[in-house]
């Protein structure tokens, strides 16, 4: 009977020590599959004009997407934390005063490109009093995704028509 007992002591032994190993480090966590983040071609750009202008002397702002920084580390279990960045080169335009707010969107798309989310942001800055252009920099938006999809976040600016046709028209020239 006392072999019965250690003979099981060691089965329970050596069935748990795979787990006692595992809690001392054991197999690292692999890293994130992190999506592609890309920036939508006619979306880059934004012009936006004075009501009902067009003219260069209308020009309030005129905004450009230069880089999008993306970073991407293992969040709770089974999704993945991604943090997204936009930089944009903003013109300040003759109409405009010294304040930029340019709308632009997060969205995530599937691997067929169907768009399963998206968000739609402010970046906002100010000119120099004597400059035409600045720099400005996003606060981070934040997306948690699920580990076992395939996904691919684009970034642009949240466009009308007209500003959608403009710049349509500009890259066909």
């Amino acid at each position: 009977m006392a072999e019965m007992m250690e003979m099981r002591a060691r089965f329970l032994f050596l069935g748990l020590l795979p787990v006692l190993l595992n809690g001392c480090g054991g197999t690292p966590t692999p890293p994130p599959v992190c999506p592609l983040v890309s920036i939508l071609p006619d979306a880059r750009q934004i012009a936006q004009y004075r009501a009902g202008g067009t003219d260069l002397t209308d020009l309030l702002t005129a905004g450009r997407i230069t880089d999008v920084n993306g970073a991407c580390e293992s969040g709770r279990e089974g999704t993945n934390k991604i943090t997204v960045r936009v930089v944009i080169e903003a013109t300040r335009g003759p109409a405009g005063s010294n304040r930029a707010e340019l709308p632009y969107f997060v969205a995530i798309t599937d691997a067929g490109g169907n768009i399963l989310d998206k968000q739609v942001y402010t970046a906002r800055g100010e000119f120099e009093s004597n400059a035409t252009r600045t720099r400005l920099e996003t606060e981070p938006a934040v997306l948690s995704l699920p580990v076992r999809q395939q996904y691919h976040v684009v970034v642009g600016f949240q466009l009308t028509e007209a500003e959608l046709r403009l710049n349509r028209t500009r890259s066909r020239q």
